[in-house]
Formats: C-alpha cells, sequence, structure tokens
C-alpha cells in the first residue's frame, strides 16, 4: 500500500506496467492492454526507447499515439 503525503493509506490496487517501444502502436498492442485491464486495475503503458533502433516516430508522437488510442479506456495511464 502507498502512503500519501498526508499519511493516509492509499490502495492503488493491481497495477501492470507494459513496456515498450510502440513504433508505432499496433492492434495488437492495443489487444494486450484491453486484455490486462480485465485482470489488473490499472495498465501503466511505458514508452521506451531503443538506441539500437531508428524509429519512425519521436517518442512524443509515439506517447501522442498511445495516449490518442486510449482517451476513453479508464485506468489506463
Amino acid at each position: 500500500m502507498a502512503k500519501s503525503k498526508k499519511g493516509e493509506d492509499k490502495d492503488m490496487g493491481k497495477v501492470a506496467i507494459y513496456p515498450g517501444s510502440f513504433d508505432p502502436i499496433t492492434y495488437g498492442h492495443i489487444d494486450v492492454v484491453e486484455r490486462a485491464l480485465e485482470i489488473f486495475d490499472k495498465v501503466i503503458v511505458a514508452i521506451a526507447v531503443n538506441e539500437e533502433k531508428r524509429p519512425l516516430f519521436s517518442v512524443e508522437e509515439r506517447l501522442h499515439m498511445v495516449k490518442a488510442f486510449f482517451k476513453d479506456t479508464p485506468r489506463s495511464s
């Protein structure tokens, strides 16, 4: 359990972190998030940078795409 700054207990529930380059995000990625939301209370999509790859989109563009896909999805960040 995480403590808030005021000392109150704050239960975050079950949280999943889904890391990847998402360059670009695909329907397969979206399916994984949707399935994870059936199991977890919250899913955090973490956009990674792979220095060995030449990305098609910038991190900012990928972040924008991910946010656009999941803008109406509750419990994803």
